[in-house]
Formats: C-alpha cells, structure tokens, sequence
C-alpha cells in the first residue's frame, strides 16, 4: 500500500512493520498478519521481485548478462556486485544457485585478467610513446575503446579494486574531458 492509495492504511503498516521489527507485537496480532501473507519486509520483497526478474532473464537467455535497455534489471544488478561485500547470507546464496557472475563487467561480461592483461600493457606502451594515458581512435580504436570501458566500469563502481589500482600506477586519466580542460588552459 502506498500513500497516494490510502495515507491511513500506509501509515498502519508502516507501523506493524515497525512494532514487530522492534519485538513489541503481541504474539496473535503477528500471527492475524501471518495468515494473511502480510509482508514484513517492503524491500524483501522488491528485492525478491528482481531476483525473479533476473531467473526468467537468465531462463530466456541462458546467462545473467542483462542490457541496459532493460535498465531497471541492469541496475539491480550492478547493484547486486556492489553490495557482495555487505549482503546478507542468504541473498548471496540465492545469487549463486543461479550461478550470478559476481566478478563482471558493465555489461555482465565475465571478467578476463588475461586480455585485461593484455590491453594495459598495450596502455603502458602507449604512455611510454605519448607520455600519457590519452588514446584517440585514430591512434588505436580498440584501445581508445578499452579506455573509455575502464572510465564507464569505475564510474559504475563495478571496478574491480586491483584493476583501480593498477591503472593509477601508471597515472590513468580518470577524467578524460577534465584533463582535456587542464591541457587547453596550458
């Protein structure tokens, strides 16, 4: 029930959500509730809602690489790996049973250490010959692109901490248009 339903009825559940969160619910009114499948957790539910979502995509397409037209779901998601580290148990482990790629990229693709490898020594030659980590298309369009995927992953939060740190060593622009601001005013 929302508010736009019924102000009333909101407030009310709102507050048996509440009274049994905190243990001072007389034991028959939780059980009244019970028998009428009332929802104790409003995110529970939702989050149980997406996790269905993400069942039949995975049914319908064989993996848990969801686009991001589909941008509710693909959201969900990413927000899923970022919380890995402080979910619950149990959602984790309903994650698992559907073998959820935890360690994916933006778009849900596994990730790859040995062509991650390989495209920041690609990286470290580029700066070695240009002095800085600023790749254009017309220079190397894969690697341009692989920059710009670097940039959408961290700015996603889905970017693995080794991987941030890797690229700081070698001082990766993080910004590219800030650092385009920065070469124009000298």
């Amino acid at each position: 029930v929302t508010k736009s339903q019924d102000k009333k009825l909101a407030k009310w559940v709102c507050d048996q959500r509440r009274t049994e969160k905190n243990g001072t619910m007389p034991a028959d009114r939780k059980r009244r509730l019970d028998a009428i499948e009332f929802i104790w957790g409003a995110k529970d539910k939702a989050w149980d809602v997406m996790l269905s979502k993400l069942e039949r995509h995975k049914r319908e397409h064989g993996d848990c690489r969801v686009p991001s037209k589909d941008k509710e779901l693909a959201n969900w998601v990413r927000d899923q790996r970022k919380r890995k580290a402080t979910m619950p148990a149990d959602r984790k482990e309903r994650l698992d049973a559907i073998e959820f790629p935890w360690d994916a990229d933006y778009r849900g693709r596994q990730r790859d250490d040995g062509a991650w490898d390989v495209m920041l020594s690609k990286l470290e030659r580029h700066k070695q010959v240009h002095g800085d980590c600023r790749v254009t298309k017309s220079q190397d369009k894969k690697l341009a692109k692989w920059v710009c995927d670097q940039r959408r992953t961290e700015k996603n939060g889905t970017m693995p901490a080794d991987r941030k740190r890797r690229l700081d060593a070698i001082e990766f622009i993080w910004g590219a248009k800030d650092k385009a601001w920065d070469v124009m005013l000298s």
